[in-house]
């Protein structure tokens, strides 16, 4: 549940949404720990849930991005 005040933007088109779940799921296949969201938003637009990694090394993808 997201916080009174908190905004969540969308991605811009097609090809950042898919560009941005790629790098999150590079994390988790490269061993960085998902602590929160890292997933689509209802089922219109482009919205990813703010998503937080722990563990996450500078030579992972996600930790270079």
């Amino acid at each position: 549940k997201y916080k009174i005040g908190l905004s969540v933007c969308a991605q811009v088109s097609n090809e950042q949404f898919a560009k941005v779940l790629g790098y999150i799921k590079a994390g988790e296949e490269e061993g960085a720990t998902l602590v929160t969201g890292g997933g689509r938003i209802g089922s219109k637009g482009y919205y990813i849930k703010p998503t937080v990694f722990a563990d996450v090394q500078v030579i992972l993808a996600c930790g270079k991005r």
